[in-house]
């Protein structure tokens, strides 16, 4: 893979912002949400890439923590603890 240790340095700093509850980032910024999503995403496809263990794990706290930022029957929102849903968040949080 002729990227592959610029994805894996872009991956491990993923790795290193991601909270204990698998939130990636901070969750008082102003686009928290789709932030959130879409390094998610990012995780998610690095497993099959680089089947690192590490990814795998950081990947499936990801995915379990945009669950948990879901309004029900509604979507995602694009500011964790905000009622409006977003549609580009919420497209994001679906891929991943």
């Amino acid at each position: 893979m002729r990227y592959g240790e610029s994805c894996r340095k872009g991956l491990d700093y993923l790795v290193g912002v991601q909270d204990e509850g698998g939130f990636f980032g901070q969750r008082d910024s102003k686009r928290s949400g789709v932030n959130h999503a879409q390094a998610a995403f990012a995780m998610v496809e690095s497993v099959p890439l680089f089947k690192d263990g590490k990814y795998r794990v950081s990947a499936l706290k990801g995915v379990e923590s945009l669950g948990k930022l879901r309004v029900p029957a509604q979507g995602w929102c694009a500011v964790v603890g905000a009622k409006e849903t977003d549609l580009p968040t919420s497209a994001w949080a679906v891929l991943a």
